[in-house]
């Protein structure tokens, strides 16, 4: 991988810091993937209540959708973007 102005760095300090709030919100939920966390969402009125369970895996492929548009759109510009499957910290 590469350095563009430090971009990198910089990444790997943000991947670090959500692995580090990642590992706190497993460790809370282990032992109760299904507690529910009741509260709102900016796009509806209503108060909704969904598992911790249906957040982290919601939040996982959200993600999952997001690095392939960015692949996506990285081939179509001409580049072709490394492996991504796997960055190490």
């Amino acid at each position: 991988m590469a350095v563009v102005n430090g971009t990198l760095s910089v990444g790997q300090g943000v991947f670090l810091l959500i692995l580090k709030f990642a590992a706190q919100f497993l460790d809370e939920y282990e032992e109760a993937p299904e507690t529910k966390i009741k509260g709102t969402v900016s796009w509806q009125e209503n108060e909704i209540e969904l598992s911790v369970l249906w957040l982290m895996t919601h939040t996982i492929t959200h993600e999952f959708h997001h690095k392939g548009q960015i692949v996506s759109i990285a081939r179509r510009l001409g580049y072709e973007p490394v492996d991504t499957d796997l960055v190490l910290p």
